[in-house]
């Protein structure tokens, strides 16, 4: 091993602990909230934020987006799309989310409405047979 392979070994292992020092930091300076939230985005940009448990059984909020307005409505901690102005419906028909990860998506009217924070639920993604 020349003195160039021992230099270049030794950039590498600070470059991999430099980025795992700024991975650990950033981590711990963005935690995930305690409670989870309800994101709505529209073309990429968020347009509205509140807790997951404030959206009162019933309660509606209006999103719009390039083809009109999005209707999203409230359930016992958990949210759903009930009207949207695209043609197929695929985000009316996706029904409730309320756990971290999950997301309606009209991709057509370029809204996203995701759950973010809050406890993680156990158990599987998806079961196949």
């Amino acid at each position: 091993m020349t003195r160039g392979d021992k230099l270049i070994l030794v950039l590498v292992l600070v470059v991999a602990l430099g980025a795992f020092g700024f991975l650990a930091l950033r981590r711990q300076a963005a935690p995930s909230p305690a409670v989870a939230q309800v994101v709505v985005e529209v073309d990429g940009k968020e347009v509205e934020r509140f807790p997951l448990a404030n959206l009162r059984a019933g309660e509606r909020r209006r999103v719009r987006g390039p083809l009109g307005y999005s209707v999203i409505e409230g359930g016992e901690n958990k949210v759903r799309m009930v009207s949207s102005p695209c043609p197929d419906k695929v985000c009316v028909a996706r029904g409730w989310i309320s756990a971290p990860g999950e997301a309606i998506v009209c991709v057509p009217n370029h809204v996203v409405v995701h759950v973010e924070g809050g406890a993680q639920k156990q158990g599987y993604d998806a079961l196949t047979q």
